[in-house]
């Protein structure tokens, strides 16, 4: 059988409080701060960020807005414990991603 080679078209590394980091196959690089947030559990954070990035980017975002999203939404799955119990709703991105404080994430 013949094996064709795919190219990585753009890498993703996400860092915990540390910016995201994106590479494009055209080497362009995003950097993407997260939120600032009051830590309580980080289990599925990486869960809730790879959810809401694979959403934005089919519903055509570009990837600099994808990653906004997807780190709203892994900031916000830190806040409570639990995997399932701490996952935003959408609501919950628009809300923080349209905040201009982040006084009611930070203790």
């Amino acid at each position: 059988a013949d094996m064709k080679c795919r190219q990585v078209s753009q890498l993703v590394i996400t860092r915990g409080s540390r910016s995201t980091l994106a590479v494009t196959l055209d080497h362009q690089v995003i950097e993407m701060r997260p939120k600032k947030v009051s830590t309580v559990d980080t289990v599925g954070a990486g869960d809730a960020f790879a959810g809401a990035l694979s959403v934005a980017l089919a519903k055509k975002a570009t990837l600099k807005s994808a990653l906004e999203w997807a780190n709203a939404a892994g900031s916000l799955a830190t806040l409570r414990s639990g995997a399932q119990e701490a996952m935003p709703t959408r609501s919950m991105v628009r809300r923080l991603l349209k905040s201009n404080s982040q006084a009611l994430l930070i203790k």
